[in-house]
């Protein structure tokens, strides 16, 4: 059961990265996920499939339904679409963004819009499901935020914003208070990327960490990498988790993993692994507690993954390796 969840996991996240990908027609990221799917089938015998047996025809079905729901996720409906073309609709979206906090009187100021007109709008916005009341406060006011299909309509502004009549100096105060995150695509900025791995692995849990080094260039002196290695052997002597990583055998990865070998004091929790530089697979995979991290999908971009499919794909990085010492 936890193998089939974890696979079905897996198809949801590509689902939602095709989505991803196809509206922001990122090839590199389209190649990886077809790279990623044969991950998923390696170990699959293609003469022992029945292609015509119910599982596989409702597995087919699935997958097909996951990613027809992700490109959902991501396509405004006609309704909404009519809704924000209509005078000031979009400008009150953004100036939601804009003003966070701010009561219908205060908006009404704000965007030149009478009270009363602005009442029918935003009742017309609550309707569509593109905004959503705040918790009350009686000092303020009843005031609004974005809905998670409203955080999606405003980016399509964002992107259009000539076409719904938006001035640029409104734009830019909705840009300044909520620049989109691409967090809320999975993709994790590179200082981000080694902010969240310093974290896992500085945390007290008995969960072991599986991190990869696989890039000589990673250790450059220069690098947010190489940062990132000097502060691991620096905690490495107050091991808080078993952690398990593969390094690329070169003459610096050698030298990191003496320093985290001498750092450690030989504590068994640390546990270290080469693989030969010609049999490195990439991108880099790490598993963290609940989600793993691949690194590069895009320049300066890794990718947010369930955490078990990462460890199936680390796990096929270790049979190359060979552990330190042996």
């Amino acid at each position: 059961m936890g193998m089939a969840n974890g696979l079905k996991s897996s198809a949801s996240t590509l689902a939602r990265r095709i989505a991803f990908a196809a509206e922001t027609r990122d090839r590199a990221e389209l190649e990886q996920i077809r790279r990623d799917c044969v991950d998923l089938i390696l170990d699959v015998d293609p003469d022992s499939v029945d292609e015509k047996s119910p599982s596989y025809r409702y597995g087919s079905f699935d997958v097909l339904a996951s990613i027809v729901s992700a490109l959902e996720e991501q396509t405004l409906s006609a309704n909404t679409c009519e809704l924000l073309s209509k005078s000031g609709r979009a400008r009150i979206l953004n100036a939601v963004v804009g003003y966070p906090g701010r009561n219908q009187k205060q908006l009404s100021s704000a965007l030149g819009i009478q009270e009363s007109n602005l009442a029918i709008y935003l009742r017309e916005l609550l309707d569509e499901r593109l905004l959503e009341p705040s918790p009350r406060n009686l000092a303020r006011g009843r005031c609004y935020t974005l809905t998670p299909w409203g955080k999606k309509a405003w980016e399509k502004i964002v992107a259009s914003h000539k076409s719904y009549g938006i001035p640029w100096l409104e734009l830019r105060q909705g840009l300044d208070a909520k620049t989109p995150s691409p967090r809320e695509h999975g993709l994790i900025k590179k200082e981000d990327f080694y902010k969240e791995i310093f974290a896992a692995l500085t945390k007290k849990s008995e969960q072991p960490v599986h991190l990869s080094t696989l890039f000589t260039s990673q250790l450059d002196t220069n690098t947010q990498s190489a940062q990132f290695h000097r502060r691991a052997i620096q905690e490495s002597g107050h091991l808080q988790r078993p952690i398990h990583w593969i390094f690329a055998k070169t003459p610096k990865s050698e030298k990191v993993v003496k320093q985290l070998q001498s750092h450690c004091h030989g504590d068994p929790r640390m546990h270290l692994y080469f693989v030969e530089p010609s049999e490195v697979p990439v991108p880099t995979q790490q598993v963290l507690d609940t989600e793993g991290l691949v690194y590069p999908v895009v320049k300066d971009f890794a990718q947010s993954v369930d955490r078990d499919s990462a460890l199936i794909t680390w796990n096929k990085f270790l049979e190359s390796a060979t552990p330190v010492g042996n």
